[in-house]
C-alpha cells in the first residue's frame, strides 16, 4: 500500500512541460539572480547571507520534489517506446510473411 499517491499522468505532462521549458528556465534564473543580488546590494535588507544557506537549501528542495516526476514521466516514455518498437517489429514480421507467400506463389507459377 502506498502512503504517497503518485501524480495523474496529466499532472506529471504538464508538471514536465512546464519544467522543462524555456519559462521556467528564466523564471528560475531571474529568481536566483535576483536573490544574490538582492542579498549582496541590499545589506539592510538582506536576509541570507553569502554563501547563501537558504537558496541552496530551497533549490535543494525544489530538485528533491522534482526529480521522482521527472524519472515517473521518463518511465511512462519508455514502455510507450517498448510498446511502439514491438508494435513495429509485428507489422515488419507480417509484411516479411506476405512478402514470402507472394515469392513462394511467384515461384510455383514458374515451376
Amino acid at each position: 500500500m502506498a502512503l504517497v499517491r503518485a501524480p495523474s499522468g496529466a499532472f506529471r505532462k504538464v508538471f514536465v512541460r512546464f519544467r522543462g521549458g524555456p519559462g521556467f528556465i528564466l523564471a528560475l534564473g531571474v529568481t536566483v539572480a535576483g536573490w544574490i543580488s538582492w542579498n549582496l546590494f541590499v545589506p539592510s535588507l538582506r536576509f541570507d547571507a553569502p554563501p547563501f544557506v537558504l537558496l541552496n537549501l530551497l533549490l535543494s528542495i525544489e530538485a528533491a520534489f522534482t526529480m521522482p516526476v521527472l524519472w515517473m514521466e521518463q518511465k511512462e516514455v519508455a514502455l510507450a517506446d517498448r510498446d511502439a518498437l514491438t508494435d513495429i517489429a509485428k507489422r515488419v514480421r507480417e509484411v516479411l510473411r506476405v512478402l514470402e507467400e507472394e515469392d513462394d506463389n511467384d515461384a510455383s507459377i514458374v515451376d
